[in-house]
């Protein structure tokens, strides 16, 4: 996903939420260097699609500008990732198979758009 700008984000995160639920998220490693940082990081994840929970490792690397967020880059293992949510995907038949997966306590309050 490519996102520029709050909005473009904000929707990338939404539909990041409506396919996969977050159960935990440990920082292994952390590097600061000025106005770069990088991130190593072991999370647990339940894809709503898949219906599958797996846990793997995540790195981040964020670049700061005037105490502003310039650039997140996140690098996961692609191929759990695709095993997870087909590359070559209709979003609203994803969308669908993963709500009717989710339990109704789940869903976030006011919906999903």
């Amino acid at each position: 996903m490519r996102a520029i700008g709050a909005g473009e984000l904000r929707a990338c995160f939404t539909e990041l939420c409506n396919l996969f639920k977050l159960h935990s998220h440990d920082i292994l490693n952390l590097v600061i260097d000025g106005s770069q940082a990088a991130q190593g990081a072991r999370i647990k994840v339940t894809s709503w699609v898949a219906g599958k929970t797996v846990a793997t490792e995540l790195v981040d690397f964020i670049e700061l500008k005037e105490e502003r967020i310039v650039s997140f880059r996140q690098s996961c293992d692609t191929a759990l990732a695709a095993r997870l949510v087909p590359i070559s995907f209709d979003t609203s038949l994803l969308r669908r198979r993963a709500l009717a997966r989710r339990p109704p306590s789940a869903l976030p309050r006011g919906g999903l758009t």
